[in-house]
């Protein structure tokens, strides 16, 4: 120690502050005080840091849409294209699947997923199918009949909703279309504010010329929707697969080239709150029941169709296959009667 040089330890820089003095009589004040300024901050020891650009709390939701062109030869090829891509919920159109075969969804479903079915009930083709992890929570909506379009709706219940439709319309049919596909956006806009509809619409958007394609387009910007797609999804050279969305914003939105039909994937991200704990702590889930809920149970259970049923028994399933058959079924049921709710709860 040098003699003579006294100084108080409140007064030394901070990255000296650890010492304190042996001799307490070598320390007093005011004499050579170096102080660290900037509210005791060593500049020279601050790092920068990475900022995310993504905002916190909001989490990605990855989404694909393919036209399989029957879903049965294809089961193990779109269970891997869903897990090599990292999916949250996969839409497939013209699952060509009869009414009761619920066989192939045995192979199709990737470890912990389930999924929602609806196939043509008369005639050939057509069909519907969305599969999606359990981790996220998806409630079946009922709509009304439609002659020109298929239409799968079901509800994403997040923080904020969002309202899914799967849409397969067949093609060479123009008559009523627009009529029938308008009177369907005016009712789900009015019950709804983030909506997505994904499909295959079999209308050459591309050509905006046409009078079916540039009426289709004008009604979409009526009712305030985008349409995402830009470029052929289709072998042929045009864009019939078409992503919807009203409320929303999608993310790298992309048209693969993955050999599964003659229509391309197209794969796309949206972002959602799912990290909010501020909201979601005051949000919770509820059904509910009325007196006349579990006859209405026991009834639909019984008008699930003999060839269903005969189908899930006599196919070559073990126990775990038969039960997840059987959930997804009593599921089903149980959201038509008494769908999940958001319900706040109250503050003390």
């Amino acid at each position: 120690m040098i003699r003579g040089l006294r100084l108080h330890w409140r007064s030394l820089d901070a990255s000296y502050r650890w010492l304190r003095p042996v001799v307490p009589s070598l320390v007093s004040l005011r004499r050579f005080p170096p102080r660290v300024r900037h509210g005791g901050v060593n500049e020279s020891n601050l790092r920068p840091i990475r900022r995310s650009t993504q905002h916190q709390g909001e989490l990605p939701f990855h989404v694909a849409l393919i036209n399989a062109r029957s879903l049965v030869n294809k089961t193990f090829i779109l269970n891997d294209f869903f897990t090599l891509h990292a999916l949250d919920a996969l839409c497939i159109t013209e699952t060509w699947i009869k009414p009761g075969d619920l066989s192939p969804f045995t192979e199709l479903l990737p470890p912990g997923c389930s999924f929602l079915n609806s196939p043509r009930l008369s005639g050939r083709g057509g069909g519907l199918t969305t599969v999606f992890k359990n981790s996220y929570l998806c409630s079946r909506l009922s709509t009304g009949p439609h002659n020109c379009f298929e239409v799968l709706v079901f509800q994403l219940s997040l923080v904020n909703p969002v309202v899914f439709a799967v849409i397969y319309r067949p093609p060479n049919v123009n008559k009523d279309f627009l009529n029938e596909f308008a009177q369907f956006l005016s009712e789900i806009v009015v019950s709804y504010d983030r909506i997505l509809i994904l499909g295959d619409f079999n209308i050459h958007v591309c050509c905006g010329s046409k009078p079916l394609s540039k009426d289709f387009l004008s009604l979409l910007d009526s009712f305030d929707f985008v349409q995402w797609v830009n470029g052929p999804t289709h072998v042929q050279g045009h864009t019939l697969d078409l992503i919807l969305s009203r409320g929303l914003s999608l993310l790298d939105i992309k048209i693969m080239d993955a050999g599964i039909s003659d229509h391309l994937p197209i794969r796309f991200s949206m972002m959602f709150d799912g990290n909010n704990p501020s909201q979601s702590s005051l949000l919770r889930w509820t059904r509910i029941f009325t007196d006349r809920s579990s006859e209405e149970f026991s009834s639909k259970y019984e008008l699930l169709s003999a060839t269903q049923v005969m189908n899930s028994l006599t196919c070559c399933l073990d126990t775990n296959e038969h039960l997840s058959i059987f959930n997804n079924n009593c599921s089903s049921i149980l959201n038509s009667i008494a769908p999940l709710r958001v319900k706040k709860r109250k503050q003390n």
